[in-house]
């Protein structure tokens, strides 16, 4: 059902948030910290911490059912409502939303991927998704505005290239 798949994403949503997440820690991925290359003069990714966690609570937010008590309907003539018009919309929102989480963790691993210093050593697939990031999204050398970074990685997610 669409309940079901705005849940299944919704998982998928939290694991691509949690590696957001762990790409930027220092602990974890032994990365510098907000995967800045300049160190703590410069904030890196710090920033896109926030929209990662809004976009992973929003998605779980839509991921509720809908149908928990649907009332009775055509002067009690139908007596349960699917609701399913507004459970494609959110289901929509769910995939619109996750597309964008799905956008900055690309954009986080290709900067991880320059920071390893690992390119050549990647296998055909990552390197093909590395490469269609580096296409839209010039390398984060200092701190700048990324709206427009993530919308262009967010309509490739969406499309046939990768």
């Amino acid at each position: 059902t669409w309940e079901s798949l705005g849940q299944a994403l919704a998982h998928c949503a939290v694991g691509t948030a949690n590696r957001s997440m762990k790409l930027m820690s220092p602990t974890v991925a032994e990365l510098p910290r907000f995967l800045s290359a300049r160190g703590g003069s410069r904030q890196g990714y710090a920033e896109l911490q926030k929209p990662v966690a809004a976009l992973e609570a929003e998605i779980r937010h839509l991921a509720n059912p809908m149908s928990l008590s649907p009332l009775a309907i055509s002067d009690g003539v139908e007596d349960q409502s699917s609701m399913a018009p507004r459970v494609v919309a959110k289901t929509a929102g769910i995939i619109e939303r996750l597309r964008y989480l799905v956008a900055m963790e690309l954009i986080f691993a290709a900067t991880g991927v320059e920071l390893r210093g690992v390119l050549d050593s990647m296998g055909e697939g990552p390197r093909r998704s590395y490469e269609a990031v580096r296409a839209l999204v010039a390398p984060l050398d200092d701190d700048r505005e990324m709206s427009a970074d993530m919308a262009r990685v967010a309509r490739m997610v969406s499309g046939p290239r990768l």
